[in-house]
């Protein structure tokens, strides 16, 4: 087969060397571009190893994607599809090659990390060209990016199984990526980009739990279970400027990515109990204390909807606490300052739901104090483990309701204070999570 090859090779330098030399610069659609491609596949088909093809396939892949910009350049939008079209086919080439190099060795996870590197940036250059073509060509443009984020996420998912670590890290860097991408289009009133990024956050949400499976048998969980819930966390605070943002018609795609952040972050947590029962309460309590955040300003513009989706995020994280509680008692962990650090944050919680009672609009009075019982339930079982434990010291006791819709408690403490070492992953201050420095303990 390789004498095969090496003979076309030949003939095409005899007789058409210039022809082919000429086929190096033609885009999609020049009569010149098969041959160019046929010139690509041949030299793939020479000896060689599997990280020099994985590599060699991937400058191929980096060709195509500057056609699209090429084309965009010269106004040949009617082109893009069949630049899609070839872009599509060597990302399917790439991560054929990227899967010959196996499953172990540090030439394995280094090609992995190289394609995961290659394809973000891929994205990046796809969603400019995306912003100056015309609308009928934009499908295209969309056609490639889902090749990009296959390619990713396939890379990502090699790159898991070797170092978890580092897969959860860039896997949440593009999830950041995408976030920003659809702020962006927020801002723009464009709903459909909207719509795609955020549909690219979810493809991303569903790969960081395969991330931590392969974590749990690398002995690694916590590491990455500190990172996905942390991350998971600041997510639903930029989703939270997405909505305020975006156009009507892109809430469904908003609701759906909060719903794969908050499993996300369900995950996390979970994962993290099992390991560390203590700092998965606090970033849980750092959570639950950003969904109130958010419930104030929901509360204070009468966004009824708006303070009805924050109750319930708040009651989910509510329940991961239970989870995380009862994990932490199957493995001995020491309740005494656990339970208190339950109850002072229940009770601040209860605070700002007797605050915001008094503001909210009639018809979603029902989903705060709903809220308030749970709390109250939460920090009931807080107080009584601690009493069976020993003195309960100076444990703040519930909050009955108020007396009256005016009566407001005192104001709670700045984001982060309730989980007391939590404070750099409240997702209330709206401040970036840096997902490469996880707290240990």
């Amino acid at each position: 087969m390789i004498g095969i090859v090496a003979a076309i090779v030949l003939i095409i330098s005899a007789v058409g060397g210039g022809t082919a030399y000429a086929a190096q610069g033609s885009l999609p659609g020049d009569a010149l571009h098969p041959m160019k491609l046929g010139t690509e596949q041949m030299a793939l088909a020479f000896p060689g190893n599997a990280v020099s093809k994985t590599e060699q396939a991937l400058g191929h892949a980096e060709k195509r994607v500057q056609e699209f910009v090429d084309l965009s350049d010269r106004g040949r939008a009617q082109h893009l599809d069949l630049a899609a079209e070839k872009y599509d086919e060597a990302m399917d080439r790439v991560v054929a090659r990227m899967n010959a190099t196996g499953e172990n060795g540090q030439a394995a996870a280094d090609v992995s990390e190289l394609v995961a590197e290659a394809t973000s940036g891929h994205l990046d250059v796809l969603d400019a060209v995306y912003d100056r073509v015309p609308d009928e060509a934009k499908e295209a443009i969309e056609r490639a990016r889902r090749a990009s984020l296959q390619g990713h996420t396939s890379a990502l998912a090699a790159l898991a199984g070797l170092e978890p670590a580092t897969a959860t890290e860039m896997y949440l860097a593009t999830a950041e990526a995408r976030l920003n991408r659809a702020i962006s289009a927020a801002a723009a009133n464009d709903a459909s980009e909207v719509g795609s990024a955020l549909g690219h956050v979810e493809q991303l949400h569903s790969l960081g739990k395969t991330i931590s499976e392969m974590a749990q048998g690398l002995g690694d969980t916590a590491t990455v279970a500190e990172l996905v819930a942390m991350a998971a966390s600041h997510h639903l605070a930029v989703l939270d400027q997405v909505r305020d943002s975006a156009p009507e018609q892109a809430r469904p795609a908003i609701e759906q990515a909060r719903e794969a952040s908050m499993h996300g972050l369900g995950n996390g947590l979970t994962a993290l109990a099992g390991e560390n029962p203590r700092r998965a309460m606090e970033l849980n309590l750092a959570a639950m204390e950003g969904r109130l955040n958010r419930l104030e300003v929901a509360s204070a513009d009468q966004d009824v909807e708006g303070v009805e989706h924050a109750v319930d995020e708040f009651e989910d994280l509510a329940g991961f606490g239970e989870e995380i509680s009862q994990l932490a008692r199957q493995i001995g962990e020491d309740h005494t300052q656990f339970e208190e650090l339950v109850g002072r944050a229940t009770s601040l919680h209860l605070e700002v739901l007797e605050r915001v009672l008094a503001t909210v609009p009639d018809e979603a009075k029902p989903a705060i104090e709903r809220a308030m019982e749970r709390s109250r339930a939460g920090h009931e079982r807080a107080v009584e483990a601690m009493e069976q434990a020993g003195p309960p010291g100076e444990t703040p006791r519930p909050h009955g309701p108020p007396a009256t819709a005016g009566q407001n408690s005192q104001q709670v403490g700045p984001p982060g204070s309730i989980a007391n070492g939590a404070a750099d992953a409240s997702p209330g201050s709206g401040a970036p999570v840096s997902p490469g420095a996880p707290s240990r303990e």
